[in-house]
């Protein structure tokens, strides 16, 4: 604890000099040109950046998050790549369990919010602004998944009994 009271008081100190490396304990950079701030403490366990426009702060390898003001997007990950968050201009994508759960929205020029969810192998759902692009499939009883594996559509009924794929050249 006592270590840490030390270094959080010369991160404060750090910001009226230009550089300070004590590697590996801390290592601190300013890039004059942008006014840029990288910040290094134990090596590579902590770090975080600052510039006037993002905000980056990483903690490896349990989580890593960034923040952009001038795209207005966002971006954590916990434990990558068990667990990933991102949004950007109208766009929001949560993974987790290593992309076996996925849950995407996004707004469209019209204001309508589609949303797609996948439980990776189980339920594949989808709601689109255009009901022809909408799905919703739950394994192995019925459904139809349109647009992915490479198909347009895929329609079955207590797979693997009946499946149909559509592939339009």
């Amino acid at each position: 604890s006592i270590l840490l009271v030390v270094l959080l008081c010369v991160n404060k100190t750090v910001y009226a000099l230009d550089d300070l490396s004590l590697a590996p304990l801390i290592d601190v950079e300013r890039d004059s040109a942008d006014g840029a701030v990288t910040t290094h403490l134990f090596g590579p366990l902590w770090s975080s950046r600052t510039t006037s426009t993002t905000k980056e702060f990483a903690l490896h390898p349990l989580f890593y998050w960034l923040s952009d003001s001038t795209s207005d997007s966002k971006e954590f990950a916990f434990l990558y790549p068990f667990s990933v968050y991102r949004q950007e201009s109208g766009k929001k994508k949560f993974q987790a369990l290593l992309y076996i759960l996925t849950y995407k929205t996004e707004l469209t020029e019209s204001g309508f919010t589609e949303r797609e969810f996948t439980l990776f192998p189980l339920l594949f759902a989808k709601k689109a602004e255009r009901p022809e692009q909408s799905y919703f499939a739950l394994l192995p009883l019925y459904g139809e998944i349109k647009g992915k594996f490479g198909k347009d559509s895929i329609k079955f009924i207590l797979f693997p009994l009946y499946m149909r794929t559509v592939r339009k050249e």
